[in-house]
């Protein structure tokens, strides 16, 4: 199942592709303005160079992310919430040729390495009047070709790409899509960033399908009026997000099946999924099945699943993160002496069709994480798990790594970018955890100088200088000023200390 041709068998439907707001496309004007677009792509663009797309959930961002693939190039979408410092980074890195801006950044003032065109909403007017063309297949990105370039954080404070081609995507679907089926040709919720892997179920999957993608954009997020209004009118069957947006909702009496009366498949992915949660979803929607998946974006958006069943529910474990991708091998390596012998426990490695090449331009960092096992890519994904009934479940980290609101986070990256701010002299940044799962991150500040004024000033003026350096959920919520950071016996930072005294 590949995204493009079953989008090709549509091209003629008037059915609706996306709806945002009060704009809607059909299948037939996606897809005749993605091939405009993708022909301008190549006979303007000089190389292969990935598209740079900045914005939201603008419907926009999925007909330039169809015109990219149909011209062979790779996408990579920015959103909103990374600062222009990143976006300069991240066009310098991929040698991007053209960027298209849908967000109220103005990038007149960039200073870019390279020659790079920008294009706006008002350009698409332009592109929609224009003849209408068909782009041949053969441009099309093939198997072994990048289709998307997800740049996450990285632990010496620069982004780092991940790769994904036309080979893991499909590869994904196939092994996932079971978990992912609604009965009907339905309403899809679309509302994960682009920028984060899981989004990527919508748009390969269920606008595939040929549901319609029912956009929510980062404004709605914020207002639970504005939200509950339009998801009222929404029809959606299949529900795609991180636990901590569905936590969000589920607070609020009237979300329920009386506002949802459709829905039912709820996949919940990114980050630790909660029994309170699931439970407070069966009481609300009983008719819908709960799906919780798992996996990094090295291994396409998931790599394991099951859905939660009531049995789940009441056991000793938390919630399993599922089953793995039947066509994948995995092993558990063992990292300390397990207290259950007949359990395995340790870090999870897996080679698979899903694993990507590595990260974009590299190649010391791909080593030091990828591998070949049989012909196939391997990943070691640095998280603990341990195997019980063939299920796995998820311990914790051998790294700084976390999950925050679905976004992959390097704790380093915060500190490095933090130490760049003049009046920082050290920092040690750590996840407060509540109910099982990260709440929010916690800096520990050394102030390069004695401050004499508000202390409340100096940490609003950190956060506003690391807001220039890093995307805003990286941000952390909560700093504390010390005189010294606390030792451990090997002469680390004591982290455990400092949450143990200081949250």
């Amino acid at each position: 199942m590949w995204v493009l041709d079953n989008l090709k068998s549509m091209k003629d439907s008037g059915n609706v592709a996306l709806i945002h707001r009060q704009r809607k496309i059909t299948f037939k004007e996606l897809w005749e303005l993605s091939e405009k677009i993708a022909a301008y792509h190549n006979e303007k663009l000089m190389s292969k160079a990935p598209i740079l797309i900045y914005g939201n959930k603008d419907i926009e961002i999925t007909v330039v992310m169809l015109a990219a693939l149909k011209s062979g190039r790779a996408y990579v979408c920015i959103d909103t919430t990374f600062p222009k410092e990143r976006v300069q980074k991240i066009a310098t890195i991929t040698e991007a040729e053209l960027i298209y801006n849908f967000g109220k950044e103005d990038f007149s003032d960039f200073v870019f390495e390279h020659d790079i065109k920008v294009k706006t909403r008002d350009d698409f007017g332009l592109f929609a009047a224009g003849a209408h063309v068909e782009v041949d297949e053969s441009s099309w990105v093939s198997e072994s070709d990048i289709c998307y370039i997800l740049f996450t954080s990285g632990s010496t404070g620069e982004p780092k790409g991940v790769s994904i081609t036309k080979k893991n995507v499909v590869n994904f679907i196939n092994g996932f899509k079971k978990y992912l089926k609604i009965s009907g040709m339905g309403n899809a919720l679309n509302q994960v960033s682009y920028s984060f892997d899981v989004s990527g179920i919508q748009f390969y999957y269920h606008l595939a399908c040929g549901n319609t993608l029912f956009n929510v954009d980062n404004a709605m997020v914020t207002d639970s009026g504005e939200l509950f209004g339009y998801l009222r009118d929404s029809e959606i069957e299949s529900w795609v997000s991180t636990p901590s947006f569905m936590e969000m909702c589920v607070v609020y009496d009237e979300f329920n099946q009386n506002m949802l009366p459709k829905l039912s498949r709820i996949v919940l992915a990114g980050e630790i999924l909660t029994k309170k949660l699931v439970e407070k979803l069966n009481n609300k929607f009983p008719d819908a099945k709960v799906v919780n998946g798992y996996g990094p974006s090295e291994i396409t958006i998931l790599t394991s699943a099951c859905e939660i069943s009531e049995d789940m529910l009441h056991q000793a474990d938390n919630l399993p993160i599922g089953y793995v991708l039947e066509e994948a091998t995995y092993w558990i390596e063992q990292q300390t002496e397990s207290k259950d012998a007949n359990i395995e426990e340790g870090e999870l490695i897996v080679v698979s069709d899903s694993v990507c090449d590595g990260y974009y331009k590299q190649p010391t960092l791909t080593e030091a994480c990828f591998f070949e096992f049989n012909g196939k890519r391997g990943y070691r994904t640095r998280d603990l798990v341990y195997k019980k009934d063939n299920l796995l479940y998820f311990k914790g980290r051998t790294d700084f790594q976390i999950k925050l609101n679905g976004y992959r986070i390097e704790l380093e990256d915060i500190e490095n970018n933090m130490r760049k701010i003049d009046i920082v002299s050290n920092t040690a940044v750590a996840p407060i955890y509540r109910d099982e799962k990260v709440a929010y991150i916690q800096a520990f500040v050394v102030l390069a100088e004695r401050n004499e004024g508000s202390l409340l000033k100096t940490k609003l003026q950190i956060k506003e200088e690391l807001k220039k350096r890093v995307p805003s959920y990286m941000i952390p919520k909560k700093i504390t000023i010390l005189d010294k950071l606390p030792m451990n016996s090997n002469g680390k930072v004591d982290r455990k200390k400092l949450v143990e005294e200081y949250d």
